[in-house]
């Protein structure tokens, strides 16, 4: 081992025991009981953003020091909800930056009148970061509608891309029997600078955080460190070797990976990992409208990664654009058809392998979501087989059949597979 590594490892062990250690600790998540009530914060709150130049008046003017309204104007925002689809003002579309909720509660004679009442705060949905870090905001109704939606397709898992999800998802998970690899923000790590002392540090602190969140959801069978990092640089093995080791001393349970779109023979991270994800997008990032070439590529990308690693592989994206009513024969990029045919196309490289060392397939993606605007971006990211409004596209149709005969041939492995969709439930 080399000076430098041997420091590196000396420096960071007492860190990662200690990290450990503090994982006996973490909040339950709150349940109604004989000793325990619980007081929901739901409803409207006062909201400003800090539009200041350098985002931080807020705390220059300390705002949290009396009533929001004292030190300027508010406006009334739903909680749980995500502000940025909420106003028109359109500087709120695309905000980055600190933006201040305030609700007057008043807590029940009976939490006040004995001193040995233990009242705690909990945050239990923060949008993309907060200084409590619990996971995206949800909405019950649309939360059912999407596990319906789940069964109806006969799907068994999903992968938290790319943030952990509000811990009632994983409950849901735990109830209906869905699978989840679950993944860290741990995305953007694009360039060189981004490897550093104080990102590890960080990047560490936040695995302890979902670890200790999630450890006892039997839901999670895996655990991401980050999605598409680059890899290739050398500093990026260091760096995913540490962060993964560290996961893995949090929880030696359960496996580790990262996803990854690197090329095989540079990923400097794979060698950590136990098991390989992938993603690629054959057909439509490059070759566009050669659909014909997906089988040749997918089979050349798994069988080199396969013989370089020995590890079981996941495709954990693929996918293509689709604007819902948009139809084209013979298919054209954007249109119902092409992304019928792609999938098509994943699904037979896919079946060639499936029964050797690819262990899982996930779509790209379940329903349509906004994202900022850009060229590539037609009012967000098409590549849902569902709408943003839940409505199938023809892909919908195709993954549904694909997945339930999947899943009768697992059941019925002895019999000629038929489906089973109609007259036997997910859960029998």
């Amino acid at each position: 081992m080399a000076r430098g590594s041997a420091v590196a490892w000396a420096a960071l062990g007492p860190l990662l025991w200690g990290c450990a250690l503090g994982l006996q600790g973490g909040m339950l998540y709150p349940q109604e009981s004989p000793s325990r009530e619980c007081k929901e914060l739901d409803g409207l709150w006062s909201f400003r953003a800090d539009f200041s130049d350098n985002r931080r008046r807020g705390f220059e003017e300390q705002w949290y020091r009396r009533p929001l309204w004292e030190s300027g104007p508010t406006v009334d925002m739903p909680v749980p909800s995500s502000f940025n689809d909420i106003s028109q003002d359109w500087r709120l579309r695309h905000f980055v930056g600190w933006v201040w909720y305030e609700r007057e509660v008043i807590l029940p004679e009976r939490w006040t009148q004995d001193l040995r009442t233990r009242v705690v705060l909990r945050i239990g949905s923060a949008h993309s970061y907060a200084i409590v870090i619990r996971g995206k905001g949800f909405d019950w109704p649309l939360l059912v509608k999407d596990f319906n939606l789940l069964r109806w397709l006969g799907a068994n898992a999903f992968r938290t891309s790319h943030y952990p999800y509000a811990e009632e998802v994983m409950q849901m998970c735990d109830r209906y029997g869905i699978v989840v690899i679950d993944e860290c923000p741990g995305v953007g790590l694009a360039l060189p600078q981004f490897f550093n002392n104080v990102s590890l540090h960080h990047h560490m602190q936040v695995m302890e955080e979902v670890v200790r969140r999630d450890k006892n959801h039997p839901a999670v069978v895996m655990w991401s460190v980050a999605n598409e990092p680059a890899s290739h640089l050398e500093s990026a093995g260091y760096y995913l070797k540490m962060v993964i080791a560290h996961t893995k001393s949090l929880d030696p349970s359960r496996p580790v990976t990262f996803v990854s779109n690197s090329n095989y023979a540079a990923d400097k991270g794979a060698p950590y990992v136990d098991v390989i994800c992938l993603n690629s997008y054959y057909s439509w990032y490059h070759d566009y409208g050669h659909l014909e070439l997906i089988q040749l590529q997918l089979a050349t990308q798994f069988e080199n990664w396969y013989k370089k690693y020995q590890k079981p592989i996941i495709q954990s994206e693929y996918g293509a654009e689709t604007i819902a009513g948009f139809h084209q024969d013979p298919p054209l990029m954007f249109t119902e058809e092409y992304q019928k045919s792609l999938l098509e196309q994943y699904h037979l490289g896919l079946d060639q392998k499936r029964r050797k060392y690819v262990v899982g397939e996930l779509i790209w993606n379940f329903a349509d979501f906004m994202t900022e605007q850009s060229p590539t971006r037609v009012l967000g990211n098409k590549k849902g087989i569902f709408t943003r409004q839940r409505q199938p596209k023809s892909a919908a149709f195709l993954l549904r059949e694909r997945y339930w005969k999947i899943a009768n041939e697992t059941r019925y492995p002895h019999s000629v597979a038929k489906s089973q969709c109609l007259e036997n439930s997910l859960f029998t």
